[in-house]
This record gives structure tokens, sequence and C-alpha cells, in this order.
């Protein structure tokens, strides 16, 4: 069985992994900005689109303005950690998704200029902006945090 602390590194390095492994796919498969290979026709296709901004392409074309916040981001994440409870298995799995997400783009960032996208979901009346494997652990993780902020604030108001 694998230790909590043990989990941290192993989901931050197989998101990061799984990330670029895709992307390097997508870098293949869809050489050029636009191209698309369809999944589910009018629903989800594979989309290659460049980001150099942040979710939901925002601020684009500020690349090195954002690598640096990112990077601040980072180590004002990590800086914070340091009051973690990293016995409990959730602390190393929410920090492995965000870690290894934010890896996983950095890289990109780095590498290229821009963060690679391209699973591309048509929702209903809109077209969801492009995203990765990285920007879902982030989310999702980010998304976990927020649902546990709720629920310990339902139990502190329970308790008044």
């Amino acid at each position: 069985m694998i230790t909590p602390r043990a989990c941290f590194p192993l989901v931050a390095l197989l998101i990061t992994a799984s990330d670029q492994a895709l992307k390097q796919w997508i870098h293949v498969r869809l050489p050029f900005p636009g191209d698309q290979i369809r999944v589910i026709p009018g629903f989800f296709d594979l989309t290659r689109v460049h980001n150099d901004g942040i979710a939901f392409g925002l601020f684009q074309g500020n690349n090195g303005l954002l690598l640096v916040v990112v990077l601040a981001i980072l180590a004002a994440g990590l800086w914070t950690t340091r009051s973690l409870d990293w016995s409990r298995l959730e602390v190393n799995l929410v920090a492995g998704l965000v870690v290894g997400g934010a890896v996983g783009n950095l890289i990109d960032r780095v590498r290229f200029g821009y963060v690679l996208d391209f699973f591309d979901f048509n929702l209903w009346i809109t077209r969801w902006p492009a995203f990765n494997i990285a920007d879902a652990a982030i989310s999702c993780s980010m998304a976990w945090v927020l649902w546990r902020m709720v629920q310990e604030e339902w139990r502190q108001h329970r308790v008044r």
C-alpha cells in the first residue's frame, strides 16, 4: 500500500507525464493550430489551440509576464504548504494534482511560449474553451478544495 506522503510525488509525476505525453501526440497528429480530430461530432473534438494566456484564454500575448506570475504563485503555494497536515492522503492527492498540472503547463510555457490545449467541448449553447490534462487536474483539485471549504463552513454553522 502506498503511504499518503508517497502519493504526492506519484500523482504529480503521473499528471505531468500523462499531460506531456498526450501533448506530444497532439503535436504529431495535429501539427497546426486549428487542426482537429472529430471524436463525437457536434459535442467533442480534439482541436489544437495555442494558449499564451491563462485559463479560458484570458490575458493573451503576455507570456513573459504570465511566466513570472505562475512562478510566483508556485513559490507562494509551496510556502503555504508548510501548514498542511501531510500525513493525510487527501492533502497529498490534491497537492499532487495542483503541482502536476502546474508543472505540465509550465513546461509548455517555457518550451513553446504557449500552453497547448486540445480537449474541445461544444456544450449545448456554447463552445467551452479548449483545455488539457494539466488544466483539468488543477481545476478538479481547486473544486475539491472549495468543496471542503464549503463543508467546513456548513459544519461550523451547524455547531453554533
